[in-house]
């Protein structure tokens, strides 16, 4: 009996054993499976992208919303499954910020450490909230070559003692290692009515008037040459379907559509151009997930200055200058127009500034 007792109770701490390592292998192959469901599921997602890049911009913010709307709906309804509820709280929102907290409370880094990390967590945090609530909302976006470019959350602060316009930006579909060119912008100016509303206007009127007669003469001009060359060809003249004047914004499409060329006319000589080193932003995030794990694939977010115009402004047109790797290798140019873009109010300079 005194032979039997250990040896029984030898056999229930390997019983013990054996099950508590069968629970732990079959608890790490549910969780390898959890995490090979997300991986399957942001590629599923991702490959989507495409479409929603593309998109025109008449329809570009709902499809936006969709896209983020069905994503989210998955990642939920994968949460909720119950053999991967053990696992849910790897991938919360908080998991990175529970983290550097407990780092920080370990001492293992710096009150500095832990701010700076926090910083970039926050700012994450705000886009993924968001993007996740359904008010992901671009003020202003512009594509081309299947890159796209979102900017939003614009507003004006202070900035080393100088007011300046903020925007926060996404990239969408993960476009790799980016070379950086010139940032130009074009503003343009409508009357300035802060000091004298009704001189203003009347200069106004004066130079809509002023500024049409420019235009028809230019085409009256243009067409009578285009009409020389058409006969010393032999050829019957056609109507020309634009002219390009400089002073007036570049291209003008014929015929001329009075309303609109006065609709986007800015004062005489308030046409100014504000040119900047490099379109590469304040600051950049490559990889979101890396602060909150499901934050939406094939995304880069970050924030940019833009430049601080008038009160007065009628629109802005800014072009960025990108190169992008190509598939085949190299390097593609790949500039963003922002065109005819609206600066709110709240975005501008003081009255009375210039």
């Amino acid at each position: 009996m005194k032979i039997v007792a250990p040896f029984l109770v030898i056999c229930a701490v390997l019983a013990a054993g054996a099950i508590y390592y069968w629970q732990d292998a079959s608890q790490s192959e549910v969780r390898a499976l959890y995490y090979l469901d997300r991986g399957e599921l942001r590629l599923r997602h991702m490959t989507k992208l495409g479409l929603v890049q593309r998109a025109e911009a008449d329809d570009y913010s709902d499809r936006v919303k969709a896209w983020l709307a069905g994503y989210f709906r998955d990642v939920n309804m994968l949460k909720k499954r119950p053999e991967y509820t053990a696992f849910t709280q790897e991938t919360a929102p908080e998991a990175y910020l529970n983290d550097i907290t407990a780092q920080k409370d370990a001492a293992a880094i710096t009150e500095q450490d832990f701010a700076d990390k926090k910083e970039y967590y926050d700012f994450t945090k705000k886009i993924f909230d968001q993007m996740k609530s359904g008010s992901y909302e671009p003020e202003l976006t512009a594509t081309a070559n299947g890159f796209r470019m979102d900017l939003f959350n614009i507003r004006k602060e202070e900035l080393r003692g100088n007011d300046t316009v903020l925007a926060d930006f996404v990239f969408w579909g993960n476009p790799g290692d980016i070379t950086y060119g010139g940032f130009d912008t074009t503003v343009c100016l409508g009357p300035n009515t802060y000091l004298n509303k009704e001189e203003a206007m009347k200069s106004w009127e004066e130079w809509t008037k002023e500024a049409l007669e420019i235009v028809k003469s230019n085409i009256e001009h243009e067409q009578g040459n285009a009409d020389e060359v058409s006969r010393a060809n032999r050829e019957r003249p056609k109507p020309l379907e634009s002219i390009h004047l400089e002073g007036f914004g570049g291209k003008i499409d014929l015929p001329l559509d009075e309303g609109a060329f006065v609709e986007s006319l800015c004062v005489k000589e308030g046409r100014r151009i504000i040119q900047a080193d490099t379109s590469e932003p304040d600051f950049i995030m490559k990889q979101p997930q890396q602060k909150i794990a499901d934050f939406p694939p094939g995304i880069v977010i970050g924030y940019r200055q833009l430049p601080l115009v008038p009160h007065h402004t009628k629109y802005v047109d800014m072009n960025m200058a990108f190169q992008l790797p190509a598939s085949g290798g190299g390097m593609v140019d790949t500039p963003l127009e922002f065109k005819n873009a609206e600066f709110d109010e709240s975005w501008r300079m003081e009255p009375g500034r210039n």
